[in-house]
């Protein structure tokens, strides 16, 4: 087990981490490349996580597995973002990927948040290395809404059981 570090969070305040919980982004995200380190933050025990800069506390992300609201969803991206965290496209494992949405929740109407499927962010499970890129995939946009997709995923699911 390694050694616990405090970090000053967005959502939390003060709270202890282990160097497990880091990634690093080999670019940064968009428009915030000079931030390159975050740690991954459970969410109450739900599909959320947050996904917290180490160096601004200001900057954390809600961010979600597409695969959890959208049945269908597939990781489509160029096999240069692979190689750039480290691995090769055609031999990798699934469990040596993960992959996250970034979630947008309006205050005002949290049912109505969204998740970028455009921007995916994929992390290397084994190395940490970590980086957003760009979706292949034209049906993807910066705005799919969860809730719509998860009914929709219901709505499946009842037919099938029918």
């Amino acid at each position: 087990m390694s050694a616990m570090l405090n970090i000053d969070t967005k959502p939390y305040g003060l709270i202890s981490v282990t160097e497990e919980q880091k990634v690093t982004f080999v670019t940064g995200l968009y428009g915030l490349e000079d931030l390159k380190e975050y740690y991954i933050l459970d969410y109450n025990e739900s599909p959320f996580f947050w996904l917290q800069s180490a160096d601004a506390r200001e900057v954390a992300f809600v961010i979600i597995d597409p695969c959890y609201f959208m049945k269908d969803y597939k990781l489509e991206i160029d096999r240069q973002d692979f190689l750039e965290i480290g691995l090769d496209p055609a031999t990798f494992k699934n469990s040596d990927l993960m992959h996250f949405a970034i979630v947008t929740i309006p205050p005002q109407d949290p049912s109505s948040m969204t998740a970028n499927l455009l921007g995916p962010i994929i992390i290397n499970a084994r190395t940490k290395m970590a980086k957003q890129a760009l979706s292949l995939n034209p049906e993807y946009t910066t705005k799919h809404y969860i809730i719509s997709e998860l009914n929709k995923l219901k709505a499946t699911e009842s037919e099938e059981d029918s």
